[in-house]
Protein backbone atom coordinates (compact mmCIF):
# COMPACT_ATOMS: atom_id res chain seq x y z
CA UNK A 1 0.00 0.00 0.00
CA UNK A 2 2.79 2.23 0.87
CA UNK A 3 4.07 2.02 -2.32
CA UNK A 4 0.88 2.39 -4.08
CA UNK A 5 0.71 5.63 -2.13
CA UNK A 6 4.25 6.47 -3.07
CA UNK A 7 3.63 5.78 -6.56
CA UNK A 8 0.79 7.89 -7.00
CA UNK A 9 2.52 10.79 -4.86
CA UNK A 10 4.89 10.34 -7.58
CA UNK A 11 2.55 10.36 -10.36
CA UNK A 12 0.93 13.44 -9.15
CA UNK A 13 4.25 15.31 -8.86
CA UNK A 14 4.81 14.21 -12.38
CA UNK A 15 1.82 15.61 -13.53
CA UNK A 16 2.12 19.05 -11.56
CA UNK A 17 5.63 19.51 -13.02
CA UNK A 18 3.97 18.54 -16.77
CA UNK A 19 1.30 21.27 -16.01
CA UNK A 20 3.98 23.64 -14.47
CA UNK A 21 6.14 23.22 -17.72
CA UNK A 22 3.52 24.20 -20.13
CA UNK A 23 2.25 26.95 -18.03
CA UNK A 24 5.44 28.12 -18.18
CA UNK A 25 6.01 27.57 -21.69
CA UNK A 26 3.35 28.91 -22.57
CA UNK A 27 3.66 31.97 -21.29
CA UNK A 28 6.99 32.03 -22.65
CA UNK A 29 5.37 31.70 -25.63
CA UNK A 30 3.18 34.22 -25.42
CA UNK A 31 5.94 36.34 -24.41
CA UNK A 32 8.21 35.84 -27.27
CA UNK A 33 4.56 36.49 -29.61
CA UNK A 34 4.33 39.83 -27.85
CA UNK A 35 7.84 40.85 -28.28
CA UNK A 36 7.43 39.95 -31.76
CA UNK A 37 4.40 41.67 -32.82
CA UNK A 38 5.84 45.07 -30.81
CA UNK A 39 8.66 44.95 -33.35
CA UNK A 40 6.84 44.24 -36.19
CA UNK A 41 4.19 47.07 -35.24
CA UNK A 42 7.78 49.31 -34.11
CA UNK A 43 8.96 48.45 -37.96
CA UNK A 44 5.32 49.47 -39.83
CA UNK A 45 5.17 52.67 -37.65
CA UNK A 46 8.82 53.21 -38.31
CA UNK A 47 7.88 52.71 -42.29
CA UNK A 48 5.15 55.15 -42.03
CA UNK A 49 6.68 57.95 -40.49
CA UNK A 50 9.24 57.57 -43.06
CA UNK A 51 6.75 57.64 -45.59
CA UNK A 52 5.22 60.76 -44.01
CA UNK A 53 8.47 62.59 -43.39
CA UNK A 54 9.36 61.97 -47.19
CA UNK A 55 6.16 63.65 -48.24
CA UNK A 56 6.14 66.28 -45.97
CA UNK A 57 10.00 67.11 -47.37
CA UNK A 58 7.82 66.72 -51.42
CA UNK A 59 5.60 69.66 -49.79
CA UNK A 60 7.83 72.42 -48.39
CA UNK A 61 10.65 71.65 -51.32
CA UNK A 62 7.01 72.38 -53.54
CA UNK A 63 6.00 75.33 -51.00
CA UNK A 64 9.76 76.96 -51.53
CA UNK A 65 9.31 76.64 -55.25
CA UNK A 66 5.60 78.35 -55.50
CA UNK A 67 7.09 80.90 -53.34
CA UNK A 68 10.67 81.40 -55.38
CA UNK A 69 8.17 82.29 -58.49
CA UNK A 70 6.31 84.42 -56.60
CA UNK A 71 9.15 86.34 -55.23
CA UNK A 72 10.53 86.15 -58.91
CA UNK A 73 7.51 87.16 -60.53
CA UNK A 74 6.53 90.08 -58.23
CA UNK A 75 9.81 91.25 -58.38
CA UNK A 76 9.44 91.09 -62.50
CA UNK A 77 6.27 93.04 -62.37
CA UNK A 78 7.55 95.55 -59.87
CA UNK A 79 10.27 96.45 -62.22
CA UNK A 80 7.65 96.82 -65.01
CA UNK A 81 6.06 99.28 -63.02
CA UNK A 82 8.85 101.16 -62.15
CA UNK A 83 9.65 101.55 -66.25
CA UNK A 84 6.35 102.23 -67.04
CA UNK A 85 6.19 104.47 -64.21
CA UNK A 86 9.06 106.93 -65.39
CA UNK A 87 7.66 106.24 -69.70
CA UNK A 88 4.94 107.80 -68.31
CA UNK A 89 6.13 111.05 -66.23
CA UNK A 90 8.37 111.51 -69.73
CA UNK A 91 5.27 111.72 -71.02
CA UNK A 92 3.63 114.06 -69.05
CA UNK A 93 6.29 116.39 -69.02
CA UNK A 94 6.29 115.99 -72.89
CA UNK A 95 2.92 116.20 -73.23
CA UNK A 96 3.16 119.70 -70.10
CA UNK A 97 5.61 121.17 -72.70
CA UNK A 98 4.10 120.78 -75.98
CA UNK A 99 1.05 122.49 -74.73
CA UNK A 100 3.14 125.63 -73.18
CA UNK A 101 4.99 125.95 -76.71
CA UNK A 102 0.93 125.65 -78.10
CA UNK A 103 -0.16 128.50 -76.35
CA UNK A 104 2.30 130.77 -77.84
CA UNK A 105 1.69 129.98 -81.24
CA UNK A 106 -0.73 132.46 -82.83
CA UNK A 107 -2.71 131.91 -86.10
CA UNK A 108 -0.90 134.79 -88.06
CA UNK A 109 2.60 133.43 -87.66
CA UNK A 110 3.16 131.21 -90.66
CA UNK A 111 4.93 127.77 -90.52
CA UNK A 112 9.08 128.83 -90.40
CA UNK A 113 8.24 131.22 -87.72
CA UNK A 114 6.30 128.55 -85.58
CA UNK A 115 9.36 126.67 -86.25
CA UNK A 116 11.57 129.31 -84.88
Amino acid sequence: MENIIAEQTMNNSSALGEALKLVVSGGVGAAIIGLLGKLWVDRKLDREKANYERELENLKAKLAQKHTIHKLQFEKEFSIYLELWKALVRLRDATTDLTRRSEFITSNETMEQRQN
